[in-house]
């Protein structure tokens, strides 16, 4: 269990649809996408759902990136 930051203003026994009222007015949905929770989450699940060939692709490409950083590097250093 995990509590947010994020409150609704209800009664106690407060029925579904007082408390979906509240939800929607309180922006919640909106708010919780803009976390960083929600955003990794979000990242895992697509994380997922990649291919073989999707995930051959990233590595493939994180490989480039980092050479490219490294001669870059290299190159400051030398100056």
């Amino acid at each position: 269990l995990a509590l947010t930051k994020f409150t609704i203003d209800i009664t106690r026994g407060a029925r579904q649809k007082n408390v979906k009222k509240a939800w929607e007015d309180a922006k919640i949905d909106e708010k919780w996408s803009q976390t960083a929770w929600a955003q990794r989450l979000q990242r895992q699940k697509e994380r997922a759902s990649l291919n073989d060939f999707q995930r051959f692709q990233i590595m493939t490409s994180r490989k480039k990136r980092s050479a490219l950083v490294r001669k870059n590097l290299k190159q400051l250093k030398a100056q």
